[in-house]
């Protein structure tokens, strides 16, 4: 079975426009739904902060670009 990441936008764009690219995180499709559908909810039931998270991704992979 393969595994495939959704890149969830933890910031939207305002008025039903997907946030930018540097607010993702990598969920798997089943999580982003349950994201989408309640994000403090999600959020406090994984004990996760998202915008950190996606902040930390974006960092990591900053870096390897710059590499």
């Amino acid at each position: 079975m393969r595994t495939i990441i959704d890149p969830c936008h933890t910031k939207n764009g305002g008025l039903a426009l997907k946030g930018p690219d540097c607010t993702c995180a990598p969920l798997c499709h089943a999580h982003h739904l349950e994201y989408d559908a309640g994000r403090k909810r999600f959020e406090k039931k994984y004990v996760i902060d998202m915008p950190a998270e996606a902040a930390m991704c974006y960092a990591i992979y900053e870096r390897k670009k710059a590499a």
